[in-house]
């Protein structure tokens, strides 16, 4: 009798090996890459949300910190759960940056990009950086070199300079209005952008990098040349905000046209695009708005 009591507990075990085995390659998957449950409620809590590692690439200290302030204010932490890691490197410290494995080395999961005059050795590293895996983001005229170019960079960037310069593409655009792309409704970053959202109060201006678009926008601005052409109702002339790279295997490069810390937006609009643009970029679910 204890035989078949035996025998029958056998035959359960290994019936249960299978399911085991699939149960132990899911835990797995999901320890590689919590990411895939963190939007499920109440699953999604158990994992928590990740510490996310920022580089900030900044002209200055004081410019680069408007992104800090940014990243760690109350809207940061509601998104991102965990306080951001946030270092800052400016132009006397760019030789830290000395490879693309250094930068793995640090940890970082992105980069900001704000300062130019970047030298070509780090446009170099960057585009390595970005083509092993790395997401960065590019603010305005970031990146190019003192002679206004991208170069090495701008083989990754989603966007171009006419003439592969970028001297003079800067833009005062007066009644500024994000704009959705037709077909991106579901995407992270527009989640919280209506159809046409004001971007500052009555007739005010933002300064934008007209440049030429090489992949499809995510979000656009209509805007006008001047306050004299600005008439209500209309959407003026196309300008890019954010566009994406989305043909880099591992990596991920979005460009925003403008830096919204230093534009006069409002603030709604500018702290939800800002947290917005890290979290679409660290490709975190749950975007919120303030």
């Amino acid at each position: 009798m204890a035989y078949y009591q035996d025998e029958g507990v056998t035959k359960q075990f290994e019936a249960a090996i299978p399911i085991l085995i699939i149960l132990l390659l899911i835990i797995g998957v999901i320890a590689l890459n919590p990411g895939i449950v963190r939007g499920i409620p109440v699953l999604g809590d158990l994992f928590g949300k990740p510490t996310i590692n920022v580089l900030i690439i900044g002209e200055s200290a004081a410019e680069a910190n408007d992104w800090r302030e940014y990243l760690t204010g109350d809207l940061a932490k509601k998104v991102f759960g965990n306080p951001l890691n946030i270092e800052v490197i400016t132009d006397n410290q760019y030789n830290k940056i000395s490879s693309a494995d250094w930068i793995k080395s640090q940890g970082y999961d992105i980069i900001v990009l704000t300062a130019t005059d970047l030298t070509p050795s780090l446009q170099i590293t960057l585009k390595e950086w970005v083509q092993n895996g790395g997401k960065l983001i590019v603010v305005g005229t970031g990146g190019t070199q003192p002679n206004g170019r991208w170069a090495e960079l701008g083989t990754v960037l989603p966007v171009s300079c006419p003439g592969n310069d970028c001297t003079g593409v800067i833009e005062t655009v007066y009644a500024p209005t994000l704009y959705i792309q037709e077909g991106m409704f579901d995407n992270g970053l527009a989640k919280n952008v209506d159809t046409a959202t004001p971007m500052t109060d009555a007739n005010g201006s933002i300064n934008v990098a007209n440049v030429v678009v090489k992949n499809q926008h995510i979000l656009y601005i209509g805007g006008f040349k001047s306050p004299e052409e600005v008439k209500a109702g209309q959407v003026g002339n196309i300008y890019p905000c954010v566009t994406e790279n989305s043909k880099i295997a591992g990596g991920k490069v979005v460009y925003i046209s403008f830096n919204p810390t230093r534009e006069n937006i409002t603030p709604e609009v500018k702290q939800s695009l800002i947290i917005n643009l890290l979290a679409y970029v660290a490709g975190m679910p749950g975007y919120q708005s303030v």
